[in-house]
């Protein structure tokens, strides 16, 4: 068994009917021309032969008894592709928009606790001849940069599939299910080493606390450029209540192209990024009179994660970035904003060592559970202090040229 973190089961204890916690994928292929085989049954296969690769997809939860503990991943010997593997069609004509539509549906739905938590949709049927291949997998079991690892097990980067080691024969399950007693002893062996390796961390976190307050004491904040120092985030339509219906929609912009933008105007990618979608979050408040005079706040993703780092997990933290978006001149709202994400990683990157140390506490599966079924069924949400507005994230893909047309959304 394997003891979840308390960051990779806080994504469990968090979720609720209106807020799922799973990530998704879409992807658009092209078949070969002239293809005539049955995609769906193609693609099911290969995941068949490749999953034992990927422990996400094997792997399902055990419960801790009375939720005393974190929950453990458990091997499930008992798996069902077909239930995890679907096709859907399409009706005609097959428009994006439609594809958008059931993408929407799609990832509105929890996944269910009692499999493996991931799900994957062959979607057929698109006028311009193109092939769908949706997926989902819950966040405690991978984070950004896991899912890129997962990418790098499922796709091949040539028309020519490769071939793949098969797994290690196991033992035949006797059908032995864990004990209460067996999960008891568990979680305090795994209390016991995590409390261990916080005592051990100490002086490293010092150290850590340290360097990251010289990197705060060094950050400058430029003539004209506003502070790093973050109050509150203004109170938008973005923090309600919501229900468990999302909305997905897709906008493509050659990666080339933002690296240009970035040179020429002296940014990165993420800062592009983020002015880019600064520029929308203004237009769509304004349009409808409800924008803030006060600046839209994000909270962005930072990997946590070392450079060789390929584990099924969540290594990650956050950062708030002001998006300038009561400015009206673009120009302006480029550079007063404060992306200038790097300083604020500088300082996460210090805070490395010890950001991602797990403690546990006893109880935190119903006190979480509790808590987040409060904020989702009540107006709480609407009345609480808010952090941040909206949540922007970009995680690197695969660093190859792909043979066959594969266009991620």
């Amino acid at each position: 068994m394997d003891h979840l973190s308390g960051m990779d089961a806080s994504f469990l204890h968090l979720e609720t009917p209106e807020t799922p916690m799973h990530v998704g994928s879409l992807m658009l292929f092209e078949l070969p021309k002239g293809y005539e085989g049955d995609f769906y049954e193609v693609v099911k296969a290969m995941i068949g032969r490749r999953m034992h690769l990927c422990s996400v997809l094997h792997r399902k939860l055990a419960q801790m008894p009375f939720e005393l503990a974190e929950p453990v991943w458990i091997e499930d010997d008992d798996l069902d592709l077909d239930y995890h593997i679907r096709s859907l069609t399409l009706p005609r004509p097959g428009t994006m928009k439609q594809l958008h539509q059931l993408v929407s549906r799609l990832h509105s739905t929890l996944l269910d606790r009692s499999r493996p938590l991931w799900e994957m949709v062959v979607i057929e049927g698109l006028q311009n001849g193109q092939v769908a291949f949706y997926s989902k997998a819950h966040h405690s079991g991978v984070d950004g940069k896991a899912g890129s690892e997962m990418a790098k097990v499922l796709y091949d980067v040539s028309p020519t599939v490769r071939e793949v080691p098969p797994p290690r024969r196991r033992p035949a399950s006797s059908g032995y299910q864990l004990g209460v007693t067996e999960l008891l002893q568990a979680a305090v062996e795994n209390s016991a080493r995590q409390y261990l390796k916080v005592a051990q961390l100490l002086p490293t976190a010092v150290k850590a606390v340290g360097a990251a307050g010289k990197a705060i004491a060094s950050t400058r904040t430029p003539k004209g450029e506003r502070s790093l120092n973050l109050g509150l985030a203004p109170k938008t339509i973005f923090n309600e209540s919501i229900t468990n219906q999302r909305s997905y929609s897709t906008w493509s912009v050659p990666l080339d192209d933002i690296k240009a933008l970035g040179k020429r105007v002296g940014g990165t990618v993420n800062t592009v990024v983020m002015a880019i979608c600064s520029g929308a979050l203004r237009r769509f408040l304004k349009e409808r009179d409800l924008l803030p005079k006060k600046s839209l706040i994000a909270m962005v993703p930072v990997s946590l994660r070392a450079a060789d780092n390929d584990d099924m997990n969540n290594q990650v933290s956050a950062i708030r970035v002001d998006l300038a978006t009561e400015i009206h001149d673009l120009p302006a709202r480029f550079r007063r904003s404060t992306p200038r994400p790097e300083s604020a990683k500088a300082v996460v990157k210090e805070l490395k060592p010890v950001l991602g140390v797990d403690t546990p506490i006893t109880g935190a599966p119903w006190l979480m559970t509790g808590i987040a079924s409060l904020l989702g069924r009540s107006a709480l949400a609407a009345r609480m202090p808010a952090a941040g507005n909206v949540a922007i994230s970009n995680v690197p893909g695969p660093r190859c040229r792909c043979t066959w047309r594969v266009r991620a959304c």
